[in-house]
């Protein structure tokens, strides 16, 4: 008869074993305590396969979970080996307990699915181990999404440039991996993801491909936090991971959106060009790769500013230019060749046939002269502009390189220039003149800028001199029809010749635009600027050479001195006037 305690006891009862016995018993016992002596069989291997019992590879590991009120916590428990990346898991009861044999000689991470919160176990390398430890767990919440050893935990959140959430689909697909992932935004433009770590993977939006690249270190319980911006469905132009995406708005000076003008940008190592308009919500989109410097224009203001793309995370680049509109810019320029033309038909119409001899002239400072000495603003009265600065300015500009603006309509100016030289007014004072013509009757398609000349110079005070020298520029200019000068270019040459000079002044021609603007950055001396046949409002490019350089602007009755002290933005009322300062431009506002 077989005895139970010895099957009980007997270390090598498997259940191979047992069904052997169970064979026996059918032929020798009846079936009620057949049924009897199974089922404690049965209840013996349960028994024997609930209980852990360390051994030489092996320690067990008795945990105790307790949540943040310090009950017992009833959940799965993972154990991952931080050098074998092996896996293991186990269940706490409703006690809170749970026991587990792991590998002896490593460390685990201890975690939970439901809790962002993990833990070291070290398991050392003592065999027949017996580790317990207890662990309270203050943030459980089941459900929820958490990073673990292997897995990184993306919590994305996607709105447009203006802040506004989107639900969007998105793909992520790793580039080493090749796997793809999917998820959408909710309507708050949140969603949280789980991907493998130590991958890189590209972020694509449903109509926006290879948006963005996004790195995962190879960093257990890895953790991002991003918002990424997304304009959204509407546009269909957006950035890349090999390309950044500009954001050019156009403000006019009243502060609207202008649209339908003209962007380009520029780069700045390969001179290739991107173009683009402004919408009706006066905005321009344009991509361009990344890794480059870029020069930003509009079509009557180049060179706004320059930007670097250099960095992959620099998007979209917003970019705002407040100037005048191109279609008020055109319309002004219209009006104001206009005004040229009127002005030079009447000039020609009433002008003295008269030539200017050394004679005249000196009569005439004669009689200036004593007039002087009783009525000290008779040039402000006559309304001689070049006369009355450079009789005010006397005292202060002793020494000077005078550049006169010497085309057709500057006619009755340059003679102030000889009756100023003839009164000698100020003792000691010593002039040097450039008279130019722009480009001594060149065609226009032969006035390369910085190249056009037409230059005529001279130091001599002597009257006659001057009178020839003058004769000479405005003969050799005469039939230049054209309205902008090469004033830059004439500033750079009486530079040049300014040796022991103090003072470069320039008489323009108030009516006239410059030419050659894009000059002036060459010129590194300040310049005075006498503007003539001012009636309301001052030329533009006068007021910006003078800012630029540091420089004035002299008026019949005004110094206007402290120009350069305004920054880019600032309204300066000038006379009647208002203008303001962009990007170092001067804009009549009012």
């Amino acid at each position: 008869m077989f005895q139970q305690k010895n099957i009980y006891k007997h270390p090598l009862v498997t259940n191979v074993h047992f069904l052997h016995l169970l064979e026996l018993l059918t032929k020798m016992l009846p079936f009620r305590q057949i049924l009897l002596i199974s089922s404690f069989f049965a209840l013996i291997v349960v028994v024997k396969g609930q209980t852990l019992n360390p051994s030489s590879s092996e320690a067990k590991v008795v945990l105790f979970l307790k949540d943040a009120k310090m009950k017992p916590l009833e959940t799965q428990i993972n154990f991952f080996g931080k050098k074998s990346k092996k896996h293991f898991k186990g269940n706490a009861g409703k006690d809170g307990k749970l026991e587990v044999l792991l590998p002896i000689g490593q460390t685990y991470f201890v975690y939970l699915p439901a809790s962002p919160e993990y833990f070291e176990l070290e398991v050392p390398a003592i065999p027949n181990n017996i580790i317990q430890n207890n662990f309270v767990i203050r943030d459980f919440e089941p459900g929820k999404l958490h990073a673990t050893p292997t897995e990184a935990l993306l919590n994305f959140k996607i709105e447009n440039t203006d802040k506004t959430p989107l639900a969007e689909d998105i793909l992520l697909i790793g580039k080493k991996s090749k796997q793809e992932f999917k998820t959408k935004s909710n309507i708050n433009g949140i969603t949280n993801i789980l991907v493998p770590i130590n991958d890189t993977y590209i972020l694509n939006f449903t109509n926006a491909p290879s948006f963005e690249e996004i790195a995962i270190p190879n960093e257990p319980f890895y953790l991002l936090k991003e918002t990424i911006y997304f304009m959204g469905h509407s546009q269909t132009l957006h950035p890349s991971t090999t390309q950044a995406l500009f954001c050019v708005s156009y403000i006019d000076l009243w502060g609207n959106l202008s649209k339908d003008e003209q962007i380009i940008i520029t780069n700045l190592t390969t001179n290739k060009t991107y173009e683009s308009r402004t919408g009706q919500n006066g905005v321009a989109y344009i991509s361009v790769p990344f890794g480059n410097n870029y020069s930003i224009s509009a079509k009557y203001l180049p060179g706004f500013c320059t930007h670097s793309v250099q960095n992959k995370s620099m998007q979209y680049i917003n970019i705002s230019i407040t100037y005048i509109s191109s279609a008020d810019y055109e319309f002004r320029k219209k009006e104001r060749l206009l005004a040229i033309t009127i002005r030079d038909s009447l000039f020609k119409l009433n002008k003295n046939t008269d030539d200017l001899s050394k004679d005249r002239i000196e009569v005439e400072a004669n009689e200036i002269r004593k007039l002087l000495l009783t009525e000290p603003k008779f040039f402000e009265r006559r309304r001689s502009p070049v006369a009355s600065v450079l009789y005010r300015m006397r005292n202060k500009w002793k020494n000077k390189m005078i550049v006169v603006d010497c085309t057709t309509s500057m006619d009755n100016y340059t003679k102030e220039i000889l009756l100023w030289v003839a009164l000698k007014a100020t003792d000691g004072e010593k002039n040097n003149f450039i008279f130019f013509n722009d480009g001594d009757s060149k065609y226009p398609g032969q006035k390369w800028i910085g190249k056009t000349g037409g230059f005529h110079y001279t130091s001599s005070a002597n009257i006659d001199t001057l009178i020839s020298t003058m004769d000479v520029s405005r003969s050799k200019g005469l039939y230049n029809n054209e309205i902008e000068e090469n004033d830059i270019e004439a500033l750079l040459e009486g530079s040049k010749k300014k040796k022991n000079i103090d003072e470069l002044i320039l008489v323009k021609d108030n009516y006239s635009p410059v030419r050659d603007m894009v000059l002036l950055k060459q010129l590194n001396v300040p310049v005075r600027v006498i503007a003539c046949g001012v009636i309301d409002e001052i030329n533009e490019d006068a007021l910006e050479i003078a800012y630029k350089t540091k420089g004035s602007v002299h008026t019949i009755e005004e110094d206007i001195m402290d120009l350069s002290s305004h920054k880019d933005g600032d309204s300066v009322k000038i006379g009647k006037k208002t203008y303001r300062i962009c990007k170092g431009k001067f804009v009549l506002i009012e």
